[in-house]
């Protein structure tokens, strides 16, 4: 008599998490890896890649991890490593790893259609905040227009690179006119 097909595999299942990347710092990787009946990986080689660079770290009771440094000029939005695990019996297993690179603001820039103005013209104003890499950050920003006589004449969250207007009135005070916006820490 024999016995009903069966197949013998020999993949591992690998897992990671991590928090989010900052450009300029180290990211730290934690992984698992487990066998089809959901033993955990005595021991075994884990390999990274991302982006060009290999790093190699040692599967000891299922766990491992890396150290990661993300580059500066690194763009904020989702990336990718590869993770691929062997163990002493050569089963195998691998895993594309997405993670998110944060955004850091470094420059907010408050843009007016023009300088000098006469009442019944209109004054259009466009903020915009940029990250690390100088990609617009969609984000809200915090807009105030003060008159001459410090005098909010608008005070509202707009989209960054999302146009406001104002128009003068016919009786609108000669003077200086400020605009001030803050977002994400800058002013």
């Amino acid at each position: 008599k024999s016995t009903d097909e069966f197949k013998v595999k020999n993949e591992l299942g690998v897992s990671c998490e991590s928090g989010e990347a900052i450009p300029n710092k180290e990211f730290e990787v934690s992984c698992n890896a487990k066998k089809v009946s959901l033993e955990l990986v005595k021991n075994g080689i884990a390999k990274l890649e991302y982006i060009g660079n290999y790093y190699t770290a040692n599967v000891e009771d299922g766990i491992f991890g890396f150290i990661v440094f993300i580059q500066g000029n690194t763009p904020a939005g989702m990336k990718k490593m590869n993770v691929a695990v062997e163990d002493s019996k050569g089963n195998y297993g691998s895993l594309i790893f997405g993670f998110n690179v944060k955004a850091i603001p470094t420059k907010l820039e408050i843009a007016v259609n023009k300088g000098l103005f006469n009442p019944d013209e209109k004054l259009e104003i466009t903020p915009a905040l940029y990250d690390h890499v100088n990609d617009l950050i969609n984000t809200t920003i915090s807009l105030e227009f003060i008159g001459p006589k410090d005098e909010k004449l608008i005070s509202k969250d707009v989209l960054s690179s999302e146009s406001i207007s104002y128009v003068f009135d016919a009786y609108a005070l000669p003077g200086d006119y400020k605009i001030a916006g803050y977002s994400k820490g800058l002013t």
